[in-house]
């Protein structure tokens, strides 16, 4: 793991595009490599506030936008919020705005609206079939995923130790088994009924990002780093992550 500390919102924002790009970029060759050329890149992305500006320069960029068109970028949202459409509350809602002006086109699969027990249901459903094709060609389900972190360690929907139990004990069976791919979970905040990607899912990504901001998540990121803390995202701090902060 690797992490980057900047005092700069616009070196923060530059730093963290250009990761993102490059992560595009190696997804691509490794593709081209391996795979017919026309085959689809695969990003999972973060809710909240803090990553809502990178989306925005994302999807301006023209580097972003040569790939995106000769391969489809297909977007997914880590994590969503049991909330009314419109609300502000809605993850799939904030990254949709975010690339609503991009002259390119990217394919956003949103968590649908309304009670969360059958919007997770058919979001497993639309994940399932790509995910298991890509667990059976021996290949990681994302080519970049990105992650945030609130100040109790939290990360995605996954709020403690207990997200992390699952009745999938391999990546392989998690794709297989029903109720899977997808978690239904409560955060201590409003709106408290979250749904998420289990964590093995998560996981299963070339390229790992965490985007923060503010010098308490550092410390919190960095406590879990020295083993003083455990919270839900230290189980994503390996070899294929970076954390890229602002304080």
């Amino acid at each position: 793991m690797i992490l980057h500390v900047y005092t700069s919102d616009d070196v923060w924002l530059r730093a963290a595009s250009e990761f993102i790009f490059s992560g595009l970029s190696e997804a691509r060759e490794v593709r081209n490599a391996r795979e017919a050329p026309q085959r689809s890149l695969h990003l999972c992305l973060a809710g909240g506030a803090t990553p809502k500006p990178i989306y925005e320069a994302l999807a301006r960029d023209p580097q972003c936008a040569e790939i995106a068109n000769a391969r489809s970028i297909h977007l997914w949202v880590g994590d969503e919020r049991e909330a009314e459409p419109g609300s502000g509350f809605r993850n799939s809602e904030m990254i949709a705005a975010a690339f609503k002006y991009s002259p390119t086109a990217f394919v956003l699969h949103q968590w649908p609206p309304g009670r969360r027990a059958l919007a997770a249901r058919t979001y497993e459903e639309e994940l399932s079939t790509f995910a298991s094709e890509r667990v059976r060609a021996n290949q990681p389900i994302f080519d970049l995923t990105i992650l945030g972190m609130g100040e109790d360690g939290h990360t995605a929907g996954l709020f403690s130790l207990d997200d992390f139990q699952s009745p999938a004990d391999s990546l392989k069976r998690a794709t297989i088994l029903p109720n899977s791919l997808v978690m239904l979970t409560e955060a201590p905040q409003e709106p408290k009924s979250r749904m998420t990607l289990a964590p093995e899912i998560l996981r299963s990504s070339r390229r790992i990002l965490v985007l923060m901001q503010g010098l308490t998540k550092v410390r919190v990121l960095i406590a879990n780093l020295v083993g003083e803390r455990e919270d839900p995202i230290k189980h994503f701090l390996n070899e294929t992550c970076e954390v890229i902060a602002r304080i």
